[in-house]
């Protein structure tokens, strides 16, 4: 039987904010990805967008030229747009196993390539959160970082690890919840911790008055290096209040 595949979309930018998009095949034998300007001696970021959304979002362009900035580097956006539509979000749930299995298969190939599996770096939204932790979970944690903005709650939150986006998935996780109040509230993002640290910014559940809140979600992602030794840090970056530590292994904090 053929594998199941979601249209996605993988394009890759590098070397300078201003760099176009190229499309690369995860199904080929690597010729898409060696006629793009990746270089594995480099670090590689992916940016998984969530429900609803696309390649196309204002926020995934602007991570992309913002991690550019920082210096020469991979970054490729995984574009499911169609699998992510809805109103169908069961669909969509189920859609991320799919996705996940896709960007998996491109990362085979990068670390083929000769890519450093712990210079990786996942950033996910929403369900691409989870896509990211099932990508982890197939690379046996070994991936070096995952971060998560608000990552999905309904048939997550309460759920078991293995189903869920989770600290076993990489090397360091972490979470920023924004959006974490009950699906019956109007919410749409886990509360639970799901990280190495968790940060809950207006304490996690809602954020008033913020249109732009994502554009600042990933200025924080970009801002917080904890690459020296991520586990062994003991305090927050300031301004941030530790409320639990045990010991940094599982770290929650509050704006």
């Amino acid at each position: 039987m053929e594998r199941m595949f979601v249209k996605c979309c993988l394009l890759l930018a590098a070397l300078a904010a201003s760099a176009t998009w190229q499309q690369i095949d995860y199904k080929d034998d690597g010729s898409t990805l060696d006629n793009t300007d990746f270089n594995p001696l480099l670090p590689t970021k992916f940016v998984i967008h969530g429900f609803t959304q696309n390649e196309k979002e204002k926020w995934v362009n602007e991570m992309k030229d913002a991690l550019l900035t920082t210096g020469p580097m991979n970054v490729v956006v995984v574009g499911w747009g169609e699998g992510a539509s809805a109103p169908d979000y069961p669909k969509a749930v189920a859609n991320t196993r799919l996705v996940a299995k896709q960007v998996y298969m491109l990362v085979k190939l990068m670390i083929k390539k000769g890519m450093d599996v712990s210079r990786i770096h996942l950033i996910g939204h929403s369900l691409g959160a989870h896509v990211s932790g099932y990508v982890g979970a197939d690379l046996n944690g070994q991936l070096g970082r995952i971060s998560a903005m608000d990552p999905a709650g309904p048939f997550y939150e309460g759920s078991d690890e293995r189903v869920r986006l989770n600290p076993s998935d990489a090397k360091f996780v972490d979470v920023i919840h924004s959006n974490g109040k009950p699906i019956t509230s109007a919410g749409a993002g886990m509360f639970a911790s799901c990280g190495h640290v968790d940060f809950y910014p207006n304490g996690g559940k809602s954020q008033p008055g913020c249109p732009d809140f994502y554009s600042n979600v990933w200025k924080t992602i970009l801002r917080l290096d904890f690459s020296a030794d991520p586990l062994n840090t003991t305090s927050c970056t300031p301004p941030l209040l530790v409320m639990s530590q045990s010991p940094v292994t599982a770290m929650t904090c509050y704006l």
